[in-house]
Parts: structure tokens; C-alpha cells; sequence
């Protein structure tokens, strides 16, 4: 009898979860975009301010968060928004989101060493796998 009662009671809960068809999701896809980037940039107090938005679709679950620049053209230093932190080139830096919006902003400042064309390609990734980037190009006014 008591075998019956376990029986019945895994296919009851068997059954209750099949009918309610309750999506997991275990990936976190997103996106990297920014403001709109003019073709001329001037400068404020020698930088230049970056803002970057991370975009996520579906599960906003906690998942970590990766960010890197390369610099193609130009030469320059980028740090954080306060111009405190410096970051290195080609190196990895973890940054927190939100798990309660879907567009988070990373923001940063660009001290460039010379006037000329600039390009800096972001690239962020999470530790599912996903990966983004984004060219931020643009010449410094006089």
C-alpha cells in the first residue's frame, strides 16, 4: 500500500510540473550598444566621456559580467568614470548588473595622448558564453 501511496504521489507531481510548461532558461543573451557618437568630440577637462549600455534579453538572473577594450587607433588611457581606476588594455575587468533592468550603463573616460582618429573596441561577455562588442570611433575636436 505504501508503495502505491509513493507511486501516486511522484506521478502527481510528475504530472503537475509537465502542465505547467514552466521555461528554464540558463542562457543570458545581451547586447552591447551606446549613446550616438558624433563624428567630432571635444573635450571636458581633457577626456573624453564614454557611455556604454549592456542590454540583456530573457533571465536577468545574476550572472557575471566581463569587460575589455583594444584601442586601434589613437593612443590614450581609459579609467572610470571618477578618471580614478585606470584599466590596461587587453585585460579583463568584472563589473556588476542589475537583475531588475534590462539595460545596464558602464561609464568611462578616455584621456587621449594626441588629437588624431580615434577607435576603441569594447568587448563584453558573460560567463555563459555570450559575447558582444562594439567600435567606438570618433575624431577629437580642437
Amino acid at each position: 500500500m505504501r508503495k502505491i501511496y509513493v507511486c501516486l504521489m511522484m506521478s502527481f507531481f510528475m504530472l503537475s510540473c509537465e502542465k505547467e510548461k514552466l521555461p528554464i532558461y540558463t542562457d543570458y543573451p545581451f547586447s552591447l550598444s551606446s549613446d550616438p557618437i558624433p563624428n567630432q568630440i571635444y573635450l571636458q577637462d581633457g577626456a573624453i566621456k564614454i557611455r556604454l549600455y549592456v542590454n540583456k534579453t530573457g533571465n536577468v538572473n545574476p550572472t557575471k559580467y566581463f569587460f575589455s577594450y583594444y584601442i586601434l587607433e589613437g593612443r590614450g588611457q581609459l579609467t572610470d568614470n571618477t578618471g580614478g581606476s585606470s584599466y590596461v588594455v587587453n585585460e579583463d575587468y568584472q563589473f556588476t548588473t542589475s537583475t531588475t533592468t534590462d539595460k545596464d550603463p558602464l561609464y568611462f573616460k578616455y584621456f587621449p595622448k594626441d588629437t588624431i582618429a580615434t577607435e576603441i573596441n569594447f568587448l563584453v561577455r558573460n560567463d555563459q558564453g555570450y559575447t558582444s562588442t562594439l567600435a567606438y570611433k570618433f575624431n577629437i575636436a580642437k
